[in-house]
């Protein structure tokens, strides 16, 4: 599993600058009563640009914006912060809550028809420097369908 050092290795490869948390993206994970524990996580893992893969990882402005009350608040409200998005629509999410720092997709047609959005959640990476490595590599779905049919949920 790819910790902190990890993730600041992937950003210098791909000549990226680390980003700190605005006072917005603090107020919003605090309003929504994520730990501090997991803000941190999230916190070491933002970037100053956008990285474009074969999904679209967000920089901080972006993470703040796809989890605006005004955009999309479902997966934060359910423990879960869209990170990125892919061709299709589906979101690249963290967890924040059940299964700290785990990386996966989301549905963008199922998270509406749920009760919660974990149900159209499909984690495939125990961390975005994972998530990125085996991006880089091929190795990764390109979206929630893909994955469903290629990879086990971890």
């Amino acid at each position: 599993m790819a910790g902190p050092d990890d993730f600041q290795q992937v950003l210098k490869a791909f000549k990226i600058e680390p980003a700190q948390p605005s006072d917005a993206l603090r107020e919003m994970l605090t309003a929504r009563m994520i730990s501090v524990e997991a803000q941190e996580l999230l916190f070491r893992h933002l970037m100053g640009e956008p990285l474009d893969l074969e999904v679209t990882l967000f920089p901080e402005d972006g993470v703040l914006g796809c989890n605006s009350d005004e955009f999309c608040p479902l997966c934060l409200r359910d423990g879960l912060i869209a990170v990125g998005w892919t061709g299709n629509g589906d979101f690249v999410v963290m967890d924040l809550t059940e299964n700290l720092g785990v990386v996966g997709f989301v549905s963008h047609e199922l998270m509406w028809l749920t009760t919660n959005v974990r149900e159209a959640f499909h984690p495939v990476s125990s961390s975005l420097a994972d998530f990125i490595a085996l991006s880089v590599q091929g190795r990764m779905p390109i979206d929630y369908d893909e994955a469903l049919k290629t990879l086990p949920r971890l």
